[in-house]
């Protein structure tokens, strides 16, 4: 289980740890990231930084006129990027079968929601984990 396979990483890495560990959980939208988060945090006595919360938006006639690779790199929500190397400590991957992702993200989002994601996001998610972050780049996969 994700949970259990997170939260046995993180007791390890504490281990006589005097700084904050710090996780980036990472995967594709709707993968169960905002679920698993909260449940770790409780086991390990931690905190969970949502990373929405540092999304650069934008419009979508802006977002729509930038190729995959730009915006990923404006973009700025995935946790375990290069850019935040020297800050994460434990860089985690959420595998998901893509029919139960896009289940989950359908179910949280609904269809004009979904529609519009795949327009505009699905390419640079793809392009993310297969060129900037693929699973052989992290340090635990979970799923």
């Amino acid at each position: 289980m994700p949970a259990d396979q997170l939260t046995e990483r993180i007791r390890a890495l504490s281990v006589g740890r005097t700084k904050p560990l710090v996780v980036g959980l990472d995967g594709r939208s709707g993968a169960g990231k905002s679920t698993l988060a909260p449940l770790v945090a409780a086991e390990v006595g931690g905190v969970v930084v949502d990373g929405d919360d540092f999304y650069a938006g934008g419009s979508g006639d802006l977002w729509d006129a930038m190729t995959a690779e730009q915006k990923v790199v404006l973009e700025g929500v995935y946790s375990a990027r290069p850019e935040l190397a020297d800050l994460v400590d434990l860089k985690a991957l959420l595998l998901v079968p893509d029919d139960i992702r896009r289940a989950q993200l359908l179910a949280r989002e609904g269809e004009a929601y979904r529609r519009d994601w795949e327009a505009r996001w699905a390419e640079a998610e793809l392009w993310y984990f297969a060129s900037v972050m693929p699973p052989e780049a992290f340090d635990v996969v979970l799923g």
